[in-house]
């Protein structure tokens, strides 16, 4: 009997190490989907890199909501790196197949990605509330180690729950060789539908996981929204009420494109059904596509709709080009004068 299950492990390992999934690609020729991933995958990165040396660079944005900004254009660059790249390959090698592993961790980066969406978005809720809300005790409240702190309690939680999550996945019997996925990138949903184990375990805990990261931050940014517009209602000030909605709505601009993007994400491909039809394929790429578009927009509006940033942005921009002139006109002279 012991030796039969331990068989039945071992038969279990072998075939999840040997499984491979292929990953589906819209019905259009590769060179138009090249020039519609390629081009946005490299302004989302480049954007969001732009924003982090500008506030690593610029004395005057050293504060913590600049802070929590670039841990977001951190997680908005793993977001897109972690599915982008593998379609690039596919388009270029038409080879769709992924090993079970590797889809397992584009899994759990995208779910990080995800999850640090949110909790920094919750995060940076609060910043905002105790800056409208307490303005006299707001460098008491919110200080450089306490905002490292929340910055390493977040990526704790992200990287924690995931690997759980991961760890439960793995265990899991996928008795296809080859299994057709339904979008672009390896999700729980896929997975666990593939698998011919007793997936309630799994399903238990992506439910947790999502209330931790995902409905739990809702609710802060709920309370915070709630709290700076009764702070409108008492101050009864015109430029006070403006300069809170102004903050407000910037914050909800990003929160809405993020919350849109990923509910619709989780919610058609558990409402169209069959993963196996080639139109419910087409409706999840459709839907997944999206989120490339997260990274690029939290950057638009955050440098639209915040001044001191985007005067900092445009200064640094300014800076690299003189320098980058100045550079290649000193040598242009030295090569003359040799």
């Amino acid at each position: 009997m012991l030796f039969a299950q331990e068989q039945k492990a071992n038969d279990n390992d072998m075939n999840n190490g040997s499984s491979l999934f292929l990953l589906s690609t819209f019905e259009l020729p590769s060179a138009i989907q090249m020039l519609i991933f390629l081009p946005t995958y490299t302004a989302a990165v480049l954007a969001n890199l732009l924003l982090i040396a500008t506030v690593a660079l610029c004395a005057e944005l050293h504060k913590p909501m600049y802070v929590f900004l670039c841990n977001l254009a951190v997680g908005d660059i793993i977001g897109c790196t972690s599915f982008v790249p593998m379609q690039l390959h596919i388009l270029l090698t038409g080879d769709r197949r992924i090993p079970f592993a590797s889809c397992v961790t584009q899994m759990f980066w995208i779910n990080v990605f995800v999850s640090n969406e949110f909790l920094t978005l919750a995060v940076m809720a609060l910043d905002r509330y105790a800056a409208i809300c307490y303005p006299l005790r707001y460098h008491a409240i919110i200080t450089t180690n306490r905002s490292f702190a929340a910055l390493l309690l977040m990526w704790t939680i992200c990287v924690a729950i995931q690997l759980v999550i991961h760890l439960l996945i793995m265990r899991l019997t996928v008795w296809v060789p080859i299994g057709q996925l339904q979008g672009m990138f390896c999700d729980h949903g896929s997975l666990l539908k593939l698998s011919v184990s007793n997936t309630r375990v799994n399903e238990v805990c992506g439910l947790v996981g999502v209330v931790l990261t995902v409905v739990a931050p809702l609710c802060v940014m709920a309370f915070t929204y709630w709290g700076i517009l009764r702070q409108c209602v008492r101050m009864n000030s015109k430029d006070f009420n403006r300069k809170a909605l102004y903050t407000l709505i910037t914050h909800f601009s990003a929160l809405v494109v993020c919350s849109s993007v990923v509910f619709t994400l989780v919610l058609v491909p558990r409402l169209v059904g069959d993963s196996q039809n080639a139109f419910v394929r087409t409706v999840t790429l459709s839907v997944q596509f999206p989120i490339i578009v997260v990274p690029i927009a939290n950057v638009l509006i955050y440098f639209f709709r915040t001044k001191e940033l985007r005067q900092a942005s445009i200064k640094y921009c300014q800076k690299l080009v003189l320098g980058s002139v100045a550079s290649f006109t000193s040598r242009k002279v030295c090569v003359n004068g040799n």
